[in-house]
């Protein structure tokens, strides 16, 4: 087929430029134009690397509904836009998913607009959805995770590669390789694990040269996509979170009010994966953080209290040390005010605690007619704690409450914390710096304690809890009648002056 120079030109701009050909070949099909985002312009990019040579080894968080699977199709076209004699493997963890795009795959290639530039013909004896191939010496296998590719490879033997003039002659590519159902489940996450490091790397026809593509949604802490950040340093990591710092990642398609209406309405364990590509460890489902009350402004207060939470020793695989202050309201409900956590040493932490005291002891800061007195420092008795305590008494400066615990942190979250919350008496600040990192413990608590020989074992991968301690003694504190609280606040204040006097 002889071609015009101007059709030469325009194929030769399509064969570069993979946007080029998205937005020309997705209104052939659809019959209406593809809206290139800024995100998507970001996205085609990152598949531009791979069809450039640039990239062997690429890995995609991307939140659901937003086209990737779409943009995946018209990838594997450019790459036999470049070689008709690309092969491919494209892999996901549902069948017919995976037969669906080939079909699209296919359906582009075949097409009257893109054989005017590239007469690639499909040969009949293998033009299956799960198998095809190209007169050229192209092929497309598709199939599920589980499925057999044995006999099939991806990419070109250098032998093959040495009169293309393109790098690109195929690739592996894995669509959503785990289940969101099979997320809780350790054996598919490690059959996935090693589906995408053992099986389908064997399937390379050029060995480390044939590129490999995964894209998916972030579904646990411990899914394919986390192991392949912690482990494979040659993969090219690409994210985007569905929004950062308020601002959407497709305000075209996703408003902010949209956005916060999701994150309401779904499950925090769903929204830091899949939507904010940052999975949480989940404990017991004990502590729901769907029953949390958020306000965007302090309301009137009786009083207000702190809970401490200290820890000596700072090195990583230790407790932090937490302090919390927090209010009781006039609705019955208690409100946390403000956190500080951090791994400090002794030396630091009396002059931290103090700190934190005199912040919310101010006038200046807050209004007691608004916001009541704070009244007390309730810090366990034990370790660093308890000199705490001491000093604190021997000063004279801080009302501390010493507390002794008797009972594990699973019977006092159970008694305590789990009424209240399921009460909706629990509430904290609609924005803070450390929401996340409280509902994380939240969603990951269970109540037991890392010994000091599993926290070795799982070399420091320990899950913390400094957080939720101290909301479940704010909880097991802060539903005491508001006199009791006047009346300690008072004898203090009284036991002060006559030290000074």
């Amino acid at each position: 087929m002889t071609q015009s120079r101007e059709l030469l030109i325009e194929r030769k701009a399509l064969e570069s430029d993979l946007s080029l050909l998205l937005l020309k070949f997705f209104k052939k099909q659809k019959g209406y134009p593809f809206n290139l985002t800024k995100f998507h312009k970001d996205l085609v990019s990152a598949y531009q690397s791979v069809l450039d040579g640039e990239v062997s080894n690429l890995l995609i968080h991307v939140p659901p509904r937003l086209g990737k699977t779409e943009i995946a199709t018209y990838f594997c076209a450019a790459g036999f836009a470049r070689n008709a004699a690309s092969e491919f493997i494209y892999s996901c963890s549902d069948n017919q998913l995976a037969l669906d795009c080939s079909s699209k795959v296919r359906s582009i290639v075949r097409s009257p607009e893109f054989r005017k530039y590239w007469n690639i013909g499909i040969s009949s004896d293998t033009d299956a959805k799960g198998l095809w191939r190209t007169n050229q010496g192209g092929s497309f296998w598709a199939g599920g995770s589980g499925a057999g590719i044995v006999g099939y490879g991806a990419g070109k033997h250098p032998a093959a590669m040495k009169d293309s003039q393109y790098k690109f002659a195929g690739c592996i590519i894995c669509d959503d390789i785990l289940k969101e159902q099979d997320r809780f489940r350790t054996i598919a996450r490690e059959e996935a694990i090693t589906y995408i490091t053992d099986t389908l790397p064997a399937r390379r026809n050029n060995g480390s040269k044939t590129p490999m593509v995964i894209f998916m949604q972030p579904l646990h802490k411990d899914d394919p996509g986390q192991w392949i950040k912690q482990n494979r340093p040659d993969f090219k990591v690409v994210e985007f979170p569905i929004m950062t710092d308020n601002v959407p990642l497709v305000p075209e398609i996703h408003t902010l009010e949209d956005l916060l209406e999701l994150k309401a309405t779904t499950s925090n364990e769903i929204w830091q994966a899949k939507y904010m590509l940052s999975p949480i460890k989940l404990g017991g489902n004990l502590l729901k953080t769907k029953f949390l009350k958020y306000y965007d402004e302090l309301p009137l207060l009786k009083h207000r209290w702190l809970e401490v939470d200290t820890a000596q020793k700072t090195e990583e695989r230790h407790d932090y040390t937490v302090f919390q202050c927090w209010g009781k309201g006039h609705d019955g409900g208690i409100f946390l005010i403000d956190q500080f956590r951090k791994k400090v040493e002794y030396s630091d932490l009396k002059q931290s605690f103090k700190d934190f005291w005199n912040k919310h002891n101010s006038h200046k800061n807050y209004n007691v007619q608004r916001f009541g007195y704070l009244t007390r420092a309730f810090v366990e008795d034990k370790s660093s704690g308890t000199q705490i305590i001491q000093e604190a008494r021997r000063e004279g400066e801080i009302p501390v409450e010493a507390v002794q615990r008797s009972k594990s942190k699973y019977e006092r979250a159970v008694t305590a914390a789990v009424p209240k919350l399921e009460a909706g008496f629990i509430n904290i600040p609609a924005k803070s710096d450390f929401n996340s990192d409280l509902k994380e413990e939240l969603e990951s608590f269970t109540g037991q304690s890392d010994s000091k020989q599993a926290i070795l074992k799982i070399e420091k991968k320990k899950t913390w809890d400094d957080q939720v301690d101290c909301l479940i003694s704010a909880c097991e504190h802060g539903f005491t009648d508001f006199v009791q609280s006047s009346k300690i606040m008072s004898k203090f204040m009284n036991n002060k002056l006559r030290k000074k006097r």
